[in-house]
């Protein structure tokens, strides 16, 4: 299981995001790392990074809260080619990176097509609907993360994952907020591709993140 965890960074400088990822690579399978919140961004940066850690790196252009990203979107096209045919996996969701998602049609990119949500969990027909828009993408890995006003939000996500189960698809299915925590839990017991686990509460990348410490004292009690 420790193989699929997966450390959000998010940093200002390209120095912090090495030294992290130095200092964690035993600890974690995978490295989230957030571009658009590294100042004077270098579009070999991404590259170099994927070759240093292969097969480890996601990246993700959004920003928190899905607020306005501010790369360009002709340096962020340049990075996407800087790491088709590259070993690394990039993260675009279907709400507000469009643009991104048709420009790498074709290309040699594993992609997570994915929808957040940060303000609550749609009703099911909008979730079916949204799940099928991002299953259009033909992506590697198809990632829902919706935030949970209440438990019954959390149950329809996991019927959601249970959707995906059945069908065999890579998939990532989870609960924002304090509500949608069990989401986290079942998430890696039943078969997400990536356990979003930071190494603590402030180095969360999204509400209701469980930090790496937490959740291995969760797995321990339940015998995993």
């Amino acid at each position: 299981m420790q193989s699929k965890y997966c450390l959000p960074i998010i940093k200002p400088s390209k120095a912090e995001v090495l030294s992290i990822i130095e200092q964690s690579k035993s600890s974690y399978g995978y490295f989230e790392v957030w571009v658009d919140y590294i100042e004077a961004f270098e579009t070999s940066f991404a590259p170099e990074l994927v070759y240093k850690f292969p097969g480890r790196v996601v990246l993700v252009f959004r920003r928190q809260n899905l607020e306005p990203i501010k790369m360009p979107t002709e340096q962020r096209f340049k990075v996407l080619d800087a790491v088709s045919g590259k070993d690394c996996l990039v993260d675009l969701d279907i709400t507000c990176q469009t643009e991104d998602l048709a420009y790498i049609k074709g290309k040699d990119i594993k992609k997570i097509g994915s929808y957040h949500n940060y303000e609550n969990t749609p009703p099911d027909a909008k979730l079916q609907e949204i799940v099928s828009e991002i299953k259009s993408y033909s992506p590697y890995i198809s990632k829902l993360s919706t935030y949970c006003e209440q438990a019954s939000d959390a149950l329809r996500l996991i019927n959601i994952k249970k959707d995906f189960l059945e069908t065999g698809q890579k998939h990532i299915v989870l609960g924002m907020g304090k509500e949608g925590e069990i989401t986290r839990v079942f998430g890696a017991l039943w078969g997400n591709e990536l356990i979003f686990i930071p190494e603590s509460s402030e180095e969360a990348s999204a509400p209701g993140q469980i930090t790496r410490t937490e959740f291995e004292k969760i797995m321990e009690r339940a015998g995993k």
